[in-house]
């Protein structure tokens, strides 16, 4: 089974709590299996809109497209925002780093 590393799980719930916040080991176990939950149901649509398309790689654009169509559109201004400022790191990757749909 695929699931997120709890450090980084951990590491990325301290970064938006406060500084003297403390996680429960079952909490971060909920944290990880609802953020794995999410991650599959998000891949799954973006790849469902990237075969759509007749492309074999799901792009950010069928990541954005997934956000609205799962309802989930307060979440696409902050995604595009960190999209817009990775996309100098982004250009830079060989294209053999982009995830591939099985499709």
């Amino acid at each position: 089974e695929n699931v997120l590393p709890k450090s980084i799980v951990t590491r990325l719930a301290k970064g938006v709590l406060p500084q003297n916040t403390n996680i429960q080991k079952d909490a971060v176990l909920a944290l990880t299996k609802g953020a794995t939950v999410f991650i599959n149901y998000l891949c799954t649509a973006a790849n469902e809109n990237a075969v759509k398309a007749n492309k074999k790689t799901i792009m950010p654009k069928d990541v954005l497209e997934a956000i609205s169509q799962l309802e989930l559109d307060e979440f696409g201004p902050r995604l595009q925002a960190e999209l817009a400022s990775l996309s100098p790191y982004l250009s830079n990757l060989p294209h053999t780093t982009y995830i591939r749909s099985p499709y």
